[in-house]
């Protein structure tokens, strides 16, 4: 055994750091809707049950199904590039998301931060 095959190069822990900070933002993105419901509620005209179904249910449902999705597209495409994209999308609809003054608005932008949200964990690498 090699011990030069074996060592780790600090860009790998800097990496690690990295995708550990995108697993925060992502934890702390899904939470945030429901932390501000009280003003995102009456603001976008939703009822307790529009906005349960859109925080809840619709939420897992669809974020479960794209990251079966993505983790079998991590195993086709290149990985650092699929967490770029996904990081780059997922910027982008999170704005949009914040901008949306209507209730539809918000609903279709909701779901659709679901694929680059589950594009996150999937492609990591996990040990064999």
């Amino acid at each position: 055994m090699d011990l030069e095959e074996n060592r780790v190069e600090s860009r790998h822990y800097a990496f690690l750091g990295f995708l550990t900070l995108l697993n925060v933002m992502n934890f702390v993105d899904r939470q945030l809707l429901g932390s501000f419901a009280n003003f995102i509620v009456p603001d976008l005209g939703l009822t307790n049950t529009e906005f349960g179904l859109l925080t809840g249910l619709f939420f897992i449902v669809f974020y479960s199904a794209m990251g079966l999705f993505m983790g079998a597209l991590a195993d086709m495409v290149n990985r650092t590039r699929l967490i770029a994209a996904g990081l780059a999308l997922w910027s982008a609809l999170t704005a949009l998301s914040g901008a949306a003054t209507k209730r539809t608005a918000s609903i279709c932008l909701r779901w659709r931060l679901n694929p680059p949200t589950g594009s996150a964990p999937a492609p990591w690498p996990h040990p064999a």
